[in-house]
């Protein structure tokens, strides 16, 4: 069968050959497209055979996989499943020409507790995957606020430097998936001596180092001690040196 050379795999002798090969690991564009290529390509022998039994018109092999490549590249451009960034994926995207849709970096946050003193009390990261930069923000609040609950820290003083601040006042904001949980988070404060407020981005910059690590972790994170990549600039910021972000235009 055709479909086995834009697949590179072995010759498709049978139609449950085809189903198999939705079971190996391809990625959720290539599956979708694989999908496709079976079932337009079904469907194109099946008219080309009615066609010659029905109406004695015999349809060209070419116009027929020209025709399953077009209804395949709807299919695989119209998806929004991603892929990955294998050569592998590439090869098959592109023969059915297909533009490849790369996978979105995860989200992530970061928090690092403090005392009256700026001292380090701890710190974690954590990669939340698909989502967005605010629901990444609401998420290291509500850890934070976990967190301290489960310490008996009865005192928090909560700094951010987006609209988070804004969300405690208006819990509409919240997107409805977290919002059971927000709202849980919230009433865990009634219970402390607590404070949100918003601060400069020069005053947030370990925060954001920490949030960049949380792309090389895989689950929570938790640190007792100052992270080695933080401990500069956490010496900095104690001591309330300032870091600024210059940009030469």
């Amino acid at each position: 069968m055709w479909l086995s050379f834009p697949l590179n795999v072995p010759v498709i002798s049978k139609v449950d050959d085809c189903w198999a090969l939705l079971n190996k690991s391809w990625s959720p564009q290539c599956k979708i497209t694989i999908l496709s290529a079976i079932i337009n390509s079904v469907n194109a022998i099946w008219f080309a055979w009615n066609q010659a039994r029905f109406n004695n018109n015999t349809i060209h092999w070419k116009s027929s996989i020209s025709s399953i490549i077009a209804d395949v590249a709807f299919s695989g451009n119209a998806t929004l499943k991603t892929a990955s960034f294998s050569m592998f994926d590439f090869s098959i995207l592109k023969e059915f020409n297909i533009k490849v849709h790369p996978p979105k970096a995860p989200f992530t946050c970061g928090d690092i507790f403090r005392n009256s003193s700026s001292d380090h009390l701890g710190s974690f990261a954590f990669n939340i995957g698909d989502g967005n930069a605010f629901l990444a923000e609401l998420t290291g609040a509500m850890l934070a606020i976990e967190i301290a609950a489960s310490k008996n820290w009865v005192n928090l003083w909560l700094e951010s430097e987006s609209r988070l601040v804004f969300a405690f006042s208006k819990s509409s904001m919240v997107p409805w998936r977290i919002r059971n949980r927000w709202m849980n988070a919230l009433l865990l404060t009634k219970s402390m001596r607590f404070m949100a407020t918003d601060i400069y981005r020069e005053e947030n910059h370990c925060v954001d180092k920490l949030a960049n690590i949380g792309l090389t972790v895989q689950t929570f994170t938790w640190w007792d001690d100052v992270h080695r990549a933080l401990s500069m600039d956490f010496a900095r910021n104690k001591i309330g040196l300032p870091c600024f972000r210059f940009v030469n235009s």
